[in-house]
C-alpha cells in the first residue's frame, strides 16, 4: 500500500493529524514510521521477533493486532504513546527505543556486540554503534550524509 492510499482510508488521515497536534510530531514523521516499520500493512510480522502491525509493537505489548483495523491499531498507537513519549521527540524513537529521548544524539545506546545492534543492523552508525542520531538516520529523521552505513 502507498502513502497516498493509507491516508484515503476512512478516519485515518485525521487520526494522524490528532496523534501529530496532541505529541508534537509531524504527520510526515509518523508517516514515515509507520511505512519502515510495516509498509501500511496492519498484519505485518517480523519473522525474527514476532513483532505486529503498524509500528510493530512487540507480543508481550500487545496481541491480536492482526485482527485490528487500521484506526483500532493507530488507537492502541495512541495509548502506547501517552505512555512513552517525550513531547516534540521524533515518533521513531518512541517506537525504537523510548529510553533515547532523554539521551543526546551521539550517545552511543548500543555496540556492535550489543543484542540491540545486532537485530537492527539498520540502527548502526559507519562505527556499527547504535545512536539516537543513527535511529533517526534510518527512517529519515536525521538526514546527515556519511553518518550511517
Amino acid at each position: 500500500m502507498t502513502r497516498k492510499e493509507f491516508l484515503k482510508i476512512s478516519g485515518v488521515k485525521e487520526k494522524l493529524e490528532a496523534l501529530a497536534t496532541k505529541y508534537g510530531f509531524t504527520v510526515d514523521q509518523i508517516l514515515d514510521v509507520i511505512q519502515k516499520e510495516s509498509n501500511f500493512n496492519t498484519k505485518a510480522e517480523n519473522p525474527k521477533s514476532k513483532a505486529t502491525g503498524l509500528i510493530q509493537f512487540m507480543p508481550d505489548t500487545a496481541t491480536g493486532l492482526a485482527e485490528m483495523d487500521v484506526i483500532s491499531q493507530l488507537d492502541l498507537i495512541d495509548k502506547y504513546f501517552e505512555q512513552n513519549h517525550t513531547k516534540g521527540e521524533h515518533p521513531y524513537i518512541t517506537v525504537a527505543y523510548p529510553a533515547a529521548a532523554k539521551m543526546g544524539m551521539d550517545d552511543v545506546i548500543a555496540t556492535p556486540n550489543d543484542s540491540i545492534a545486532k537485530q537492527n543492523p539498520v540502527w548502526q552508525d559507519k562505527d556499527g554503534n547504535v545512536t539516537k542520531k543513527s535511529i533517526l538516520a534510518y527512517v529519515g529523521g536525521e538526514k546527515e550524509k556519511g553518518d550511517v552505513k
